[in-house]
């Protein structure tokens, strides 16, 4: 079997992109907001947009941030900011007219956002309605979306087309009359689970960066009891055994809209299936997301039957009409390779990748590269005490080799900022960030001795 290629979702879509990347229309957002305190306000976006692209945000991001983007040639000047009440979606946002005008000026008037394309987090109802209104076309299909999200059917999906999936039993939360019925079922589960295998994985059939996923390494009745109780009615949950892992490798699709065939329209030809990258997963202990790798050490994960499982899965998706951005999530174990979830948006991994990909483009093939949070301490919680830190790795212009770019600086204030490091080597990236800790502690410390 020949190599994937890997490309850059962005470049392959036309310019210019509107970044509607607003992650509070998840299905899930309620739970990943308990995880992920200001999710709302991400602004990750930013270092992949190109010039000509708009973005679209909550809130201004920070002026010293966008400087550095600018003189290292990443990022646009387009950027609008919609004000709106509290709670309401930047996607509301949008349908609002005041917005859609000054989005139409960024793009030069309604005749050029013809030329344009919406590219959503998540593509909803909402999303669509902005897309038939301002006469831009959307990028990914909301009537498929929430279907293929669901972990549930998606599992079942795939276990038909011959992709294994970890072997489940479901419950439903039920408040009616067999509400006793549901929460016995559960406790049942859990514990001859638990029995069997010792671990036990709850998931949520919605949930994203494990959200939803909680492991139980031992049988407790009050604590399925009040996980019962805090459940919302018809939620529904996968309970299966913790296979441990060798590796969670995840890998990243793009699908073009299906178009007819011939010129009269006779039929159609589904979307075509682009590889974009496939990459090992950073996850914490309790499952959650904690950032990816490329290309990882050798022999980490089974990258060939990964990738053969993902264009299988990505080809039925757009024979059934999906478009769009797709992150299918796997995990190795001693039992094989099993297919986890999709996520039928963008993803976490997609911003350092495109940033690695722009790069590539400058300077030449990167060897290596990491992208996960880094905490950062109070007297660098600022990105010009950041400029200060980290004088020697942040990434200028000239070489994509043992340098930082940050991506998302909107929880800076709050000591929490996401980087991607590239290296010539895997060794090499892992150095690149301990040195960055070291370089911050060093930092830390000169300022406590100023005071």
């Amino acid at each position: 079997m020949a190599k994937e290629a890997e490309r850059s979702c962005v470049s392959i879509l036309c310019s210019p992109c509107v970044f509607v990347h607003d992650l509070a229309v998840l299905p899930t957002y309620t739970a990943i907001s308990k995880h992920e305190l200001g999710i709302k306000s991400y602004d990750r976006v930013l270092a992949i947009a190109r010039p000509d692209d708009v973005v679209v945000l909550l809130q201004r991001s920070d002026k010293a941030y966008l400087q550095w983007l600018s003189g290292v040639g990443l990022g646009t000047k387009k950027i609008l900011v919609l004000p709106g009440k509290k709670g309401e979606t930047l996607t509301h946002r949008l349908l609002h007219p005041a917005a859609q005008k000054k989005l139409l000026q960024l793009l030069g008037g309604a005749k050029n956002a013809k030329k344009a394309i919406l590219f959503p987090y998540y593509p909803d109802a909402a999303i669509k309605k902005v897309s038939r209104q301002l006469g831009i076309p959307l990028f990914g299909t909301p009537s498929l979306s929430k279907k293929f999200a669901g972990k549930v059917f998606f599992e079942r999906w795939c276990r038909k087309k011959g992709i294994p999936a970890i072997p489940d039993k479901i419950v439903r939360i039920n408040r009616g009359k067999d509400s006793k019925t549901g929460l016995f079922q559960l406790k049942t589960i859990i514990k001859d689970q638990l029995a069997a295998t010792g671990h036990v994985v709850v998931r949520g059939d919605f949930g994203s960066g494990g959200s939803t996923t909680h492991v139980i390494d031992r049988y407790s009745a009050a604590w399925i009891n009040e996980f019962y109780r805090h459940a919302h009615q018809d939620d529904v949950y996968i309970v299966e055994p913790f296979y441990k892992a060798k590796a969670s490798p995840s890998s990243l699709w793009l699908i073009t809209r299906r178009q007819r065939r011939g010129q009269r329209g006779e039929g159609w030809r589904e979307g075509k299936a682009v590889h974009i990258k496939t990459s090992l997963q950073l996850l914490t202990k309790s499952v959650k997301y904690a950032g990816n790798e490329y290309p990882g050490y050798p022999g980490q994960f089974n990258r060939r039957l990964v990738i053969a499982y993902s264009r299988k899965i990505v080809k039925a998706m757009a024979q059934e009409g999906y478009a769009g951005m797709v992150g299918l999530d796997f995990l190795e174990t001693d039992k094989g390779v099993f297919v986890m979830e999709c996520n039928p948006r963008v993803t976490g991994a997609m911003y350092p990748w495109e940033i690695v990909k722009m790069l590539e483009q400058r300077h030449g093939k990167v060897g290596a590269a990491l992208a996960e949070k880094i905490y950062v301490p109070r007297s660098i919680m600022s990105f010009a005490g950041l400029q200060q830190a980290w004088k020697t790795l942040l990434y200028d212009g000239t070489s994509a080799d043992g340098v930082l770019v940050p991506y998302n600086i909107s929880l800076l204030k709050k000591g929490v900022i996401t980087v991607v490091g590239m290296a010539k080597t895997t060794t090499g990236v892992h150095r690149l960030f301990e040195g960055a800790e070291e370089m911050m502690d060093g930092f830390k410390n000169n300022s406590e001795g100023r005071q």
